[in-house]
Parts: C-alpha cells; sequence; structure tokens
C-alpha cells in the first residue's frame, strides 16, 4: 500500500531550499515545490521525512492536538529500541553508480547526482558490493527526532491506520527479539573465527 500524506494542515513540513539545493536522488521522499517557473522553492523537510518513515514504525498515522502525547511516547519508545530515526547529518555519503577503473565501487559525497561529488576524490572504496551499503549506513548520522519536532509537525496526518497498543508493543519485541538474534550469530562468528 502506498504512503498517503496530507500537508495541507501543516506547512511547516516545508522548508525553502538554499539556492545550490540538489533533489536527493532517491535517498529520501522526494517532495518538492516548484514556483510558477518550474524552479524548486520548497522540500520537505528531514525531520518531515523521518517522522512519515516513524508513522509507518509506530502505526499512527495522525499528529493532532489530541494525539500527540501518545504520538511522542510512541516515538520515543520506537527510537530506544530500534535507534535514532532522525536525519542528523543526513545525507553525507552514497555509492557511486558508476564503478571505478578496477571495477569497484566508491564512496562520495552526498550532492544529489547519481554519481556523488566527482569534483572530489572519493572517501573510500568498497571492494565487495554487499559491503556497500552497509558502510555508508554506518556513516549516516542519525539524531533522535524530539518531541518538539513532532509538535512542529502538528496538523501532518497520512493513511497509516492506528494500531492498538498490544500491536505496538508487539512489534517492539520482535524488534528487540532479531536485534538479539543478530548479536548471538556475530558473537558466534567471533567466538568460531578465535577457534580457527
Amino acid at each position: 500500500m502506498s504512503l498517503n500524506v496530507d500537508f495541507k494542515k501543516c506547512p511547516q513540513a516545508f522548508e525553502e531550499c538554499p539556492p545550490d539545493f540538489k533533489p536527493s536522488g532517491g535517498l529520501s521522499f522526494d517532495m518538492l515545490k516548484r514556483d510558477a517557473d518550474g524552479k524548486v522553492t520548497h522540500h520537505l523537510s528531514y525531520e518531515c521525512q523521518s517522522i512519515l518513515a516513524l508513522m509507518m514504525g509506530i502505526g499512527m498515522g495522525k499528529i493532532t492536538e489530541a494525539t500527540v502525547d501518545e504520538f511522542i511516547e510512541r516515538c520515543e519508545l520506537w527510537q530506544d529500541v530500534v535507534g535514532a530515526a532522525g536525519p542528523g547529518n543526513y545525507p553525507k555519503y552514497q555509492i557511486d553508480d558508476c564503478r571505478d577503473a578496477n571495477g569497484y565501487f566508491t564512496i562520495r559525497l552526498f550532492d544529489g547526482s547519481d554519481n556523488g561529488d566527482t569534483s572530489e576524490q572519493p572517501i573510500g572504496t568498497i571492494f565487495e558490493e554487499e559491503h556497500a551499503d552497509m558502510l555508508v549506513s554506518d556513516a549516516i548520522d542519525y539524531v533522535r527526532i524530539t518531541p518538539d519536532d513532532i509538535r512542529n509537525h502538528i496538523g501532518l496526518s497520512s493513511n497509516v491506520a492506528k494500531e492498538p497498543w498490544a500491536t505496538f508493543w508487539k512489534k517492539l519485541r520482535r524488534q528487540v527479539s532479531e536485534r538479539l538474534y543478530r548479536q548471538a550469530q556475530k558473537a558466534q562468528k567471533a567466538a568460531e573465527a578465535k577457534v580457527a
């Protein structure tokens, strides 16, 4: 199901673009406002993009005066378990779609293009394709979405259905269980590597 969002009652969801703004190139929600000449004037704020992702995670699709406290409570719990959801310095790096002369992937500073900032030397080289996304994801500096960020987006609504608390707790337990399983797998591989 697609995410449908209503911004009419939340004008602060968009922020004015700097003169050198370039769309994100598919790394986030590319929602833009244009003037009569077609020039991009506003883009969806990174905080709003993060809140939209949180809506799907926490199972609440509306932020109103009546629901803001519950929305904040669920977001705090979700970020305690899953991790910070805010943009921080996002986006910071990206994988160049074109491989270098040796056929390897390069990590470049994000600039909104498919290849990243090619005017600068690459940040690093990735030899194995499966490591590329993991390394770039680790380079992103996420921060928590704060209660003030959420209050600033009162009026934002989407088609995400409100889930009962029992469903939300079940999702949190599953996240904890999956994290513990990954940690156990990692510890087991480390122990096997020491023995070998």
